[in-house]
């Protein structure tokens, strides 16, 4: 029996409940995580079976557990293979399939092209292709994705950021320049008390030894945001 100090507990096996049919198990759920409880029902009000299991899987993806992320990626993985199996075309259950998949450290890349392939618009399914493709030392293949995505997305810092990264990958480093400076604009209007894409525009001053100091430059403006950030 599960007492009060028992919510971890309780929490995973609502989880598993709702895995095993969402609409039984979503009481359960309720009384765990309103929240999560919220936008399961919006998504079984839908009709669409698959839609409350990519909604699991999402959200789980997106929040984890902090007590068991392991745990919650499991479930996400399990709740969104069950997704693409009852909707084989359903592009957003296959990137976000992919990203379990990668966080398990299992092969990812065929869902994320998959992904693609379904939504062609999606900046999620272009910006994750491409981003795996430059983890796995293909820069070439990664540019043509992280282009579609950032004109899609135009906003995005972190797709402007990731552009900069595969133009440096290719050695193209004017290219990677503006894109890192770009993703440093965009995330000053959109969040000008973080300084991540600052730290990432002295490292990439830093590690192509420019002899401007701009790096340093940068460096000092992130450290200015962030005094206790031991990475500037």
């Amino acid at each position: 029996q599960l007492h009060s100090d028992d919510r971890p507990a309780r929490y995973q096996l609502a989880l598993l409940a709702v895995l095993d049919d969402p609409a039984a198990g979503l009481p359960q759920l309720a009384a765990e995580q309103p929240a999560l409880a919220a936008d399961l029902q919006a998504a079984l009000d839908t009709g669409d079976p698959a839609y409350p299991y990519a909604v699991l899987g999402a959200r789980l993806l997106q929040n984890g557990d902090p007590l068991d992320p392991g745990l919650a990626t499991g479930i996400a993985a399990s709740a969104l293979s069950r997704a693409v199996q009852l909707n084989p075309d359903y592009a957003d259950a296959h990137a976000y399939l992919g990203v379990a998949l990668e966080r398990q450290g299992q092969p990812a890349l065929d869902e994320y092209r998959r992904a693609a392939e379904l939504a062609p618009d999606s900046p999620l399914a272009r910006s994750l292709l491409g981003t795996a493709f430059l983890r796995g030392g293909q820069p070439a293949r990664a540019l043509p994705e992280l282009q579609a995505a950032a004109a899609l997305d135009p906003q995005n810092p972190a797709l402007a950021a990731s552009l900069g990264a595969a133009h440096a990958a290719l050695g193209e480093y004017t290219a990677a320049e503006s894109g890192y400076l770009r993703a440093v604009e965009l995330a000053g209007v959109l969040n000008p008390a973080d300084p991540a894409f600052l730290l990432l525009l002295a490292d990439f001053y830093n590690r192509h030894n420019d002899p401007s100091g701009a790096g340093a430059a940068a460096a000092r403006r992130a450290l200015a945001l962030d005094p206790d950030n031991p990475a500037a």
